[in-house]
């Protein structure tokens, strides 16, 4: 099993109040402005961009597509809104240097940030099952509502918290301890039966639902494929393209990509280090990778704003909407002043 060696150990102790967390993490000056404008640059692009979702989903009806992947995506944009903010106490800590909050708080955002992790996992895994459950079913998805798709989520949220808590349990009696590459608290697991507990939970929190993803996606683009193929041989109207939903598959095909992009190095590393049974080698050289793993699960709370913008239309048009009726107030404003100076 997965042991810590002692070098592993003093690079993950709890930091004390004038400890420098620059020197416990082994990153250099540049490393860490690059890191602070990466969290900087995915943590305001992902509050706009899901508030923008949030907003023209929920009051303006923009996002026009199945009422199951509607309301997948409304949950999408709360889960990614909800943890894309725990990233702020790392961005104050690499900015100044230092652990500011004590160990409860930051113990207490590490394991809101697993939920949030597990959930924005299990909603782009239900997002991609649900779509490809309705085209397997056609004739039963036409009776699913928008209740059907806050079950759906619901059951999602449900699990993500039962897994969570399933963490917390086998955590019970643990020291908390700081972990540099991520700059967060984590418990320290020393026996081999947490260790055991932990896989299991690490596999079903996590490589089932990407799993699942990879699987349903490639899936979705066969029968996307199949069906254009079949239907751009004959004449069709719009009422029977709409009927094949095929911007809810396209932006469900997107949506799994950004989230192998982001999720897939990390959970790599953890398959990695699930069946080598290693994991506390070369920590020093592990740790900027792992670091860099972990921060680049963020993009994927950034991405799909962009994906919903690029692939559906009607929220393109929302978006296109909001952006020139600024521009069209200032050209009429400006243009009722020029008037307004000629005729002086």
């Amino acid at each position: 099993m997965m042991n810590m060696t002692g070098k592993k150990m003093a690079m993950m102790m709890y930091p004390s109040s004038n400890q420098s967390l620059q020197a416990l993490g082994r990153y250099s000056d540049t490393e860490k402005y690059l890191w602070m404008l990466w969290l900087i640059v995915v943590l305001v692009t992902s509050l706009v961009g899901n508030l923008t979702v949030l907003v023209g989903s929920l009051k303006y009806n923009a996002i026009q597509l199945d009422k199951v992947t509607t309301t997948l995506i409304s949950h999408t944009a709360v889960s990614d809104i909800a943890l894309i903010l725990t990233t702020i106490p790392s961005l104050v800590s690499l900015t100044t240097d230092s652990l500011l909050y004590g160990k409860e708080f930051c113990s207490g955002v590490s394991w809101v940030n697993g939920f949030l992790v597990r959930s924005s996992c299990l909603l782009v895994a239900a997002l991609n099952v649900s779509k490809l459950a309705s085209l397997l079913k056609p004739f039963q998805s036409i009776v699913w509502s928008t209740t059907t798709g806050n079950k759906i989520a619901g059951g999602v949220w449900l699990t993500a918290g039962l897994l969570i808590g399933f963490k917390a349990i086998t955590a019970r009696n643990s020291k908390v301890i700081f972990a540099a590459p991520t700059l967060r608290c984590l418990p320290k697991f020393s026996t081999n039966e947490q260790w055991i507990m932990i896989n299991i939970e690490s596999f079903l929190s996590k490589l089932l639902p990407a799993g699942a993803v990879i699987i349903s996606t490639v899936l979705l683009i066969i029968m996307l494929y199949r069906r254009y193929h079949k239907y751009s041989q004959i004449e069709q109207s719009s009422t029977d393209a709409r009927s094949l939903n095929v911007q809810a598959i396209v932006t469900v095909i997107f949506i799994a990509i950004a989230f192998v992009i982001s999720y897939g190095p990390l959970y790599s590393m953890i398959v990695y280090k699930l069946a080598s049974g290693t994991g506390s080698k070369s920590a020093a050289k592990q740790m900027h990778i792992l670091r860099a793993f972990n921060y680049m699960v963020y993009l994927n709370c950034a991405c799909n704003f962009f994906i919903y913008t690029a692939t559906v239309r009607s929220f393109n048009i929302f978006v296109m909407k909001g952006i020139k009726k600024p521009y069209l107030s200032y050209n009429s404003s400006t243009k009722s002043s020029e008037i307004n100076m000629d005729t002086l």
